[in-house]
């Protein structure tokens, strides 16, 4: 309303967690849209992206409640074209009430990826999207049809990614950190880019959700990216965070580490903004 824009959280934190949540910057609401006619919901998801004009869910749990949800880690679920919204709130009042119903013909629907694997990083690449799961890379890609209006497709059997935010986005690729290395995928092939460093992937910790402290970023500046990671041949409490930052300089495929002790990566935008009175300095 207002066309306010909305901000979409969801931080899969299992059925005694927290629900999704979408906020237009003034009020919160939670996310729990009506599934099917036997009122389950989709309750919670690793990752909300959207595609084509619909809201996708990926590796959802699902149930009538949070805490009685089941966990469909390989799953993708969409919401018909247009209006995502199926509950009227403080911030939305034009729903679709069918909008993720997969038992209504032409509104929404799910495909599960034919593995055991879970789901575990997204991201674009061109016009298809990109799915790392644990020990494989799939595609999704746009059929153009109202009823199955995706197809997954398998890139590699053998490469995938263990950590959700390792995925780092370039201009032709998403690259991710997996069990056996370093993965670039342009949708259409799936391979290793850390041949210099083959063995450094082993040395990660992957005790106390050491996978999911992996995080990476892309500085464009610099013409770097960054990984920071939990070091494992240490020994002490201090291993359980990530105490190492592996750098990838993309122009002349050259690697380094520094002991670092950061925990998250993301791009920092002031609020406010410096007015030329503001200014000490002479110009």
């Amino acid at each position: 309303d207002s066309n306010r824009k909305i901000f979409w959280v969801t931080n899969f934190s299992g059925i005694l967690g927290n629900p999704i949540r979408y906020t237009n910057g003034i009020a919160w609401a939670n996310f729990a849209p009506q599934i099917n006619s036997s009122a389950d919901k989709l309750t919670q998801c690793l990752a909300l992206l959207p595609f084509r004009g619909r809201l996708l869910a990926f590796n959802t749990l699902e149930g009538q409640t949070l805490a009685t949800s089941i966990a469909y880690t390989n799953r993708i679920r969409w919401a018909a074209i247009g209006n995502p919204f199926s509950d009227v709130s403080a911030i939305v009042t034009t729903v679709n009430a069918n909008a993720w119903k997969d038992d209504i013909r032409g509104q929404g629907g799910f495909l599960d990826i034919p593995t055991s694997e879970a789901i575990t990083a997204v991201g674009f690449v061109r016009d298809n999207l990109v799915i790392y799961c644990e020990r494989s890379t799939w595609q999704l890609r746009y059929t153009g049809r109202s009823i199955a209006p995706f197809q997954i497709e398998k890139v590699n059997s053998e490469l995938g990614s263990e950590s959700t935010f390792s995925a780092v986005q370039f201009d032709t690729s998403l690259v991710g950190i997996g069990d056996k290395g370093i993965v670039e995928c342009d949708s259409y092939k799936s391979e290793r880019i850390d041949i210099k460093i083959p063995d450094l992937v082993f040395q990660f910790q992957n005790d106390d959700d050491g996978t999911k402290r992996i995080h990476g970023i892309r500085d464009f500046q610099q013409r770097l990216a960054y990984w920071i990671y939990p070091y494992a041949p240490g020994s002490g409490p201090s291993d359980k965070f990530p105490n190492r930052r592996l750098v990838y300089n993309y122009e002349n495929d050259s690697w380094g580490i520094f002991t670092d002790s950061l925990t998250a990566l993301g791009t920092f935008q002031p609020s406010t903004s410096y007015k030329w009175e503001d200014f000490t300095v002479p110009f």
